[in-house]
């Protein structure tokens, strides 16, 4: 009896101890509406941007850099420079030695980081952020050029001698001559630190690749099917858009026609409803509406399940395009200009004289999409000349990435690995600057002939740049003088008499003489040219008003440091957090799975800098087209 006693308690506590088993994952998540959806069912790795860093030299300072250069890095960076050829006297008799280069004022070395962004393939290109190491007594970076720099995870761990390189930094550096802080001591810590636009190669593709909430061969294959049927390969793409590699993981590769917008592509397919069928597009394509009209907080993730429904979806669509509600209207709007609809002209057109900037803002940017409409092509020159700046610049943006030649006259200042900048003149009466900060840096003037607020005298830089011009329609005069190192020779200073309009002073500043562009002029790069505009602007100097996009580098770098990226999925709710969606409608078939109830419901600097100029040129960029800042008699 006490036998069977204690095999009976012996028993009792071995079933105590057993944990409990892991409830297994939800087949779907995120809200109602989008189960059925691929992101509902799979989670995208790969999603968030990916922080590399390395230390670098920047060179062609003007005695603002520093001799300083930590023991640590001294032996590596005279082994990186030996490597490349510097001070190779069978290369150049006259070259520098490594030990002389870092020894010089003229030169500095940096901690360099950027952020690859997702879906990056082999040369995509990306902003670099170069700043002064903090025991080094380098006071500015104006002006200077980094030398090629291997970027890697913790590149700038002085404890790692070695990690592998993700990707190359080079290119001029540029500061912001715009900074709102007052002390000194801050204005000397902005100028310790430089942006390089683009100045980022991948060298490294980074997988992108969908993890599946359950696993099942069937349902990855069936995704991978879903998402290569609606976005297909193209005849210059090498791989499928989706591979099911395991019950798990489906690789993803972005077509090469969504390389400039790899964000809005990698949302689509979460947003891409894997059941299809001749009358489920439009059928969900009204659910959609009916959750959008009683949710109207939902109008960015209904958009993008209408963009991924495709054209069928378009009838359903249309019947909100005069919706009351305007954020209902702008949804519908923005899906059917993304779908080619032509009947989304006429609506966007009468929202162009809205009260709303915001409102003008959104149809500015949604306009340019329908290049083949008159009365878009009407409106959007109306709207280059809107009297906010938030709209103009937007419509500029938008047929900028469109590269067209009706409104924009383009030339690309420096050529190969001496690109500096894109100038862009703008078809507009209302005078304006704006100086881009994008994947791409550029000028843009809006009106070609605005000037200067004569009569204008002004001296920059200690007297080295002065204008002057006494009369509106008076050629400008332009005299320079070349800064001069303690072991340079002495340069001759130049005067130039050009047009009066602040195109030919840009075009005059950043001209490079050179065989297949013969025009003179000062080569200067784009962090001087915008630093001369900024100080002319300040002066009252310019009839246009100045405008500056804001680069926010420097800031997402410093949170990269601190924390560690998660992947922001629009429609998964925050891990461990209640699912604020839940009271949404419920709507589409899904006939996934058998086993789950049905339910209703969605030098590296050639290549960059070529890529970068061929990418951005228009059919007519190669020419003058009269722009040349020619010495006038």
């Amino acid at each position: 009896m006490l036998l069977c006693l204690a095999a009976l308690v012996a028993c009792e506590t071995k079933t105590r101890q057993q944990p409990d088993s892991a409830p297994p994952p939800a087949p779907f998540i995120g809200p109602r509406f989008l189960h059925g959806s691929v992101g509902s069912m799979a989670k995208l790795r790969g999603y968030e941007p990916q922080l590399v860093s390395g230390f670098g030299l920047v060179v062609n300072l003007h005695g603002t850099g520093s001799a300083d250069v930590p023991e640590f890095l001294r032996r590596r960076l005279i082994n990186e420079m030996s490597r490349k050829g510097m001070g190779n006297p069978r290369l150049d008799a006259k070259a520098w030695s490594p030990r002389r280069v870092l020894a010089s004022r003229n030169t500095a070395v940096v901690a360099v980081y950027g952020l690859i962004p997702p879906g990056a393939v082999v040369g995509t290109n990306f902003d670099i952020w170069v700043s002064a190491l903090p025991q080094t007594q380098t006071t500015s970076l104006l002006g200077g050029r980094l030398f090629t720099t291997e970027l890697s995870l913790d590149g700038t761990n002085p404890n790692i001698s070695f990690s592998k390189p993700y990707a190359n930094g080079f290119g001029d550096t540029y500061v912001s001559p715009v900074t709102t802080v007052t002390s000194e001591s801050l204005k000397f810590s902005h100028q310790r630190t430089a942006v390089i636009l683009s100045g980022g190669t991948v060298t490294m593709d980074r997988k992108l690749q969908l993890v599946l909430n359950q696993p099942s061969w069937a349902r990855s294959r069936r995704i991978a099917d879903r998402i290569n049927q609606m976005f297909e390969r193209g005849a210059i793409d090498r791989d499928q858009t989706a591979k099911p590699q395991t019950d798990l993981l489906i690789d993803i590769h972005v077509p090469k026609r969504y390389a400039d917008d790899v964000e809005h592509f990698l949302e689509l397919i979460q947003h891409l409803y894997v059941q299809g069928g001749v009358d489920f597009e439009p059928i969900q394509a009204r659910q959609l509406g009916t959750v959008l009209e009683q949710f109207p907080h939902q109008a960015n993730r209904v958009t993008l399940a209408w963009q991924a429904l495709g054209r069928t979806a378009i009838p359903p669509i249309r019947h909100y395009y005069d919706n009351a509600n305007m954020t209902v209207r702008l949804a519908a709007l923005e899906a059917g200009t993304f779908l080619e609809d032509g009947l989304a002209v006429e609506p966007l057109v009468n929202l162009a004289n809205s009260p709303d900037v915001q409102v003008r803002t959104r149809v500015a940017r949604l306009l340019v999409e329908h290049p083949r409409s008159a009365a878009a092509t009407n409106t959007i020159r109306h709207l280059l000349n809107d009297p906010s700046d938030q709209v103009a610049i937007t419509a500029y943006e938008t047929l900028s990435k469109r590269r067209d030649p009706l409104f924009i006259q383009r030339k690309i200042m420096g050529e190969g690995t001496e690109f500096k900048f894109i100038l862009d003149i703008v078809e507009a009466q209302r005078p304006r600057i704006y100086i881009g900060q994008g994947k791409t840096p550029r000028i843009v003037i809006f009106n070609s002939y605005a000037g200067f607020n004569t009569p204008v005298v002004a001296s920059l830089w200690n007297s080295r740049l002065m204008i002057k011009a006494m009369e509106p329609q008076a050629p400008l005069e332009v005299y320079y003088s070349p800064w001069i190192g303690p072991d340079e020779a002495v340069k001759d200073a130049q005067i130039f008499k050009i047009a009066p309009t602040v195109a030919n002073l840009v075009f005059l500043l950043a001209q490079s003489q050179s065989i297949n562009n013969p025009t003179k002029g000062l080569a200067l790069g784009y962090s001087d040219v915008v630093d001369a505009i900024y100080t002319l602007d300040k002066q009252g100097k310019l009839m246009n008003k100045l405008i500056f996009q804001e680069n926010p580098l420097a800031v997402q770098v410093q949170e990269a440091r601190k924390i560690e990226f998660s992947p922001s999925r629009p429609e998964t709710a925050v891990p461990g957090q209640p699912d604020t969606n839940l009271d949404l409608p419920t709507v589409g078939p899904d006939a996934m799975d058998s086993g789950l109830s049905p339910s209703l419901r969605p030098e590296i600097g050639s290549d960059r800098n070529n890529q970068a100029a061929t990418n951005e040129k228009s059919p007519a960029d190669s020419g003058q087209s009269g722009m040349g800042a020619v010495p006038l008699p």
